[in-house]
C-alpha cells in the first residue's frame, strides 16, 4: 500500500497537519456503486492480512445513512450504506491491526430525495510503516526543560515500539511500560498494555517485579514546541502526574535522529 506520509524532510509537517494531507482517493482495489438508492462498496480480502476492517456504524447528530449490510462473501467485505434522511455525510471504513487504526477510506455521500445520488468525494490515509518512523523514535527521549521524567523507546519483537517512562524524583518516582502503536485515525502513538511500577523511597531506581497497576489504556502524540523542534506529549489524563509532560529527543548518539 502506498505510503502517504513523506520522510523524513516533510515528517513532521505531515503528522501535524493530521490526515489533511494524507488523503487521496482510495486504492482501486476498493470499489463502490450506488443500488436502489444505497451506496454499496467491495473490499476484496488479502490472503496475509491479519487485521480486520469495520466499517462506520455511529454518526453524531441526526444521521443521513445508516450501516445496513456489512458481510465477507468469496474473498470479499461487501458494505451497504441506506439512506436515512437527506443531507450529505462521510462514512469511513478503518482498518484495525490489533487495536491501532493503520488505514482509513472515507466516502463523501450527498442523499437527496431519499437517495443516495452522487458521491462528491473520498479520501485515503495511512499509517507510515514502523521502519520509516523507527529513526526517529528510538532512543532516549527527556522532558522539556527539566529532564525530570525520561523515556525510553525501542522497536517491538513484534510492532509497535516498547517505552519506558520512568520519573526518578524521590517523591512519586515510577516506571511506566508499555507498547506503543501508531493510530493513523487518531494521530498519536497508543497503547492498551501499560504497567505502572510505583518506586520505594530510596531505592535504587530498580521496578518492582509485580507492576501496581496493568492494562493501562493510553496515547502519546507528536507536536512541536515553540523552535517547532519534534516532541511527543504524554497527557495528563494518560499519565500517573496528571500534567502534560513533553518529551524531546536526547542529544547525541542515544537519542533518536532529529529532523534539520
Amino acid at each position: 500500500m502506498k505510503k502517504l506520509m513523506i520522510l523524513p524532510v516533510l515528517f513532521l509537517a505531515a503528522v501535524l497537519a493530521g490526515s489533511a494531507l494524507a488523503e487521496e482517493a482510495a486504492p482501486d482495489a476498493i470499489w463502490g456503486e450506488i443500488s436502489d438508492g444505497s451506496y454499496v462498496f467491495h473490499v476484496p480480502m488479502a490472503a496475509d492480512d491479519s487485521g480486520e476492517w469495520v466499517p462506520e456504524s455511529e454518526f453524531a447528530g441526526e444521521p443521513v445513512v445508516r450501516l445496513a449490510s456489512a458481510g465477507i462473501e468469496d474473498g470479499v467485505l461487501t458494505v451497504r450504506y441506506e439512506p436515512v434522511q437527506d443531507g450529505t455525510v462521510t462514512v469511513n471504513l478503518r482498518h484495525y491491526n490489533g487495536y491501532a487504526c493503520d488505514a482509513v477510506h472515507g466516502f463523501d455521500l450527498l442523499v437527496s430525495g431519499g437517495s443516495v445520488q452522487e458521491v462528491t468525494g473520498g479520501s485515503y490515509t495511512e499509517s507510515p510503516s514502523d521502519e520509516d518512523l523507527d529513526p526517529y523514535l528510538s532512543g532516549k527521549w527527556l522532558e522539556k526543560e527539566t529532564q525530570f521524567t525520561e523515556m525510553t523507546l525501542a522497536r517491538s519483537s513484534g510492532s509497535g515500539w516498547d517505552a519506558q517512562i520512568a520519573s526518578p524524583l524521590t517523591h512519586g518516582a515510577y516506571v511506566f511500560r508499555a507498547t506503543l502503536h501508531y493510530d493513523c485515525d487518531v494521530d498519536a502513538f497508543v497503547y492498551r498494555d501499560g504497567a505502572l511500577f510505583n518506586l520505594p523511597a530510596g531505592g535504587d531506581g530498580t521496578a518492582p517485579e509485580n507492576p501496581d497497576e496493568s492494562g493501562l489504556s493510553g496515547s502519546l502524540y507528536l507536536t512541536a514546541d515553540e523552535d517547532d523542534a519534534l516532541c511527543l506529549c504524554w497527557p495528563a489524563e494518560h499519565n500517573p502526574e496528571n500534567r502534560d509532560i513533553l518529551l524531546q529527543p536526547a542529544e547525541g548518539p542515544d537519542g533518536p535522529q532529529t529532523i534539520d
